[in-house]
């Protein structure tokens, strides 16, 4: 956020609350911290993201376990075919 909107901001909140001290620094925290972390935690688009991110975690996951399946079955042919051999 600008400076010239965070001072408006902090400007009205002194209006409204009958002149209660407050700096523009605070307000920038409590908007930055309060406002903003919640609308972008909470917000229907953040629900689309955990969605994606859970489907991408999944991928990733069965593809793991599809490569250790592999690994597993090359290594057990390998042996078997060790034990063959002797």
């Amino acid at each position: 956020m600008s400076e010239p909107v965070i001072k408006v901001v902090t400007r009205e909140i002194k209006k409204i609350s009958g002149g209660v001290k407050i700096s523009v620094d605070e307000v920038m925290k409590i908007i930055q911290d309060e406002v903003l972390k919640r609308d972008i935690l909470d917000g229907e688009e953040s629900d689309e993201a955990k969605k994606r991110i859970r489907k991408y975690e999944r991928s990733v996951t069965r593809k793991k376990a599809s490569n250790v399946k592999t690994d597993t079955s090359q290594k057990t042919s390998e042996y078997l075919e060790k034990k063959i051999d002797i």
